[in-house]
């Protein structure tokens, strides 16, 4: 039996959905009615229990004890102190204090959640509390190209309460900002170095700045022509990425005979595909096992079904749930076995009929 570890629904109806909730990091802190600073002693199923270390605005004094369900927002170890901040939401942001500073994620229930910055300093929380301007956020990084062994650094200095400010990057100077890049986690630093959006699974403090190795993710930009093209604000377009060729049998419902397949990033940041037996931006995603399942809609009238399926053979785990993650995988590889189903629907509620197309290799193609 293989377990599913990953689905991802990229496309769904906003019909019962909330309404998407989004503050300044600026406005969060100084509206707030709860900010408290937590010793953690125990986590377990989401609900975090430990020590009131720091009140920065609460009912409750130091040392009081507190309990509160953080499911989705932090991950803190025992021993770790977590920053739990409440407005007409409970919780509605939390984050792990890492030397010296946080990183938040916020939410909303039925819908997304966005806090720009995403990253505070435990020195900026009692100036931002006060509607006061705390001293800028510096962030610096090296950008990791694909397909260019150059690696580009950058600097920015942002104001610590809306993210926004200026960024050098090879002797240019462009508007900057934290947060807000399209396709990046929730739970990365992300900058925006003009139109070019780059994440950073991780960085550490040094010195005043926060530092690490960022990657783009929007445009996805692999060489260092195609990074200042995305820095210079040029109008986006689709990239390859990968390419094969699918031979389709007689016995199913597709037509017979040899069919491209190409694998592309939009203008729009999203995964896609093109061929004649389907071309349009990627429905879901999800893994299985060693295997990446990327699934198309055949016919965009319907939803989801008939689809085809491209299961990607990736001898490296980890994550892929993003257009960038994806290509670094494809990249890392070069070359990469995939198995093609075609799914049918079978009726209301009933799982979809798959019908296994072929095999095709997917060769990765670099950015020119």
């Amino acid at each position: 039996m293989r377990a599913l570890v990953v689905v991802l629904v990229v496309l769904a109806s906003t019909d019962a959905r909330a309404e998407m909730w989004g503050s300044s990091m600026g406005e969060l802190l100084r509206d707030a009615k709860t900010i408290e600073l937590v010793q953690v002693e125990a986590f377990k199923d989401g609900v975090v229990t430990g020590k009131l270390v720091e009140a920065f605005r609460s009912k409750r004094t130091k040392g009081a004890r507190v309990s509160a369900e953080i499911h989705g927002l932090a991950t803190p170890a025992i021993g770790e102190r977590v920053l739990i901040i409440c407005d007409l939401e409970c919780p509605r942001a939390a984050g792990v204090l890492r030397d010296g500073w946080f990183q938040l994620r916020a939410q909303q229930p039925m819908d997304g959640a966005v806090v720009w910055p995403n990253v505070v300093t435990l020195s900026a929380i009692p100036v931002l509390m006060t509607g006061k301007p705390a001293p800028t956020l510096c962030v610096r990084g090296t950008i990791a190209l694909l397909d260019d062994t150059r690696r580009p650094a950058f600097e920015l200095q942002v104001a610590a309460g809306d993210g926004k400010g200026k960024a050098t990057i090879e002797k240019r100077t462009v508007s900057a900002r934290i947060g807000g890049a399209f396709g990046s986690r929730d739970d990365d630093v992300s900058v925006m170095l003009g139109e070019l959006g780059l994440s950073a699974r991780s960085v550490k403090r040094t010195g005043a700045c926060l530092v690490g190795e960022f990657v783009p993710n929007g445009p996805i930009a692999r060489t260092q022509k195609g990074l200042d093209r995305a820095i210079g604000d040029k109008v986006a377009t689709a990239q390859l990425f990968a390419r094969g060729t699918l031979v389709v049998a007689r016995g199913t419902k597709l037509a017979v005979g040899k069919h491209a397949i190409q694998l592309l990033v939009d203008e729009n940041g999203q995964l896609a595909i093109a061929s004649k037996l389907v071309t349009g931006a990627l429905d879901r995603i999800g893994r299985i096992d060693d295997k990446l399942q990327l699934e198309f809609s055949v016919d965009e009238k319907r939803d989801f079904y008939p689809t085809l399926r491209l299961e990607l053979a990736i001898a490296r785990r980890g994550a892929g749930d993003t257009a960038a993650e994806v290509v670094g995988l494809v990249s890392a590889q070069r070359s990469v076995r995939v198995r093609v189903s075609y799914l049918v629907s079978t009726g209301k509620g009933a799982p979809p009929t798959t019908m296994e197309i072929g095999d095709l290799t997917l060769a990765y193609v670099p950015e020119r």
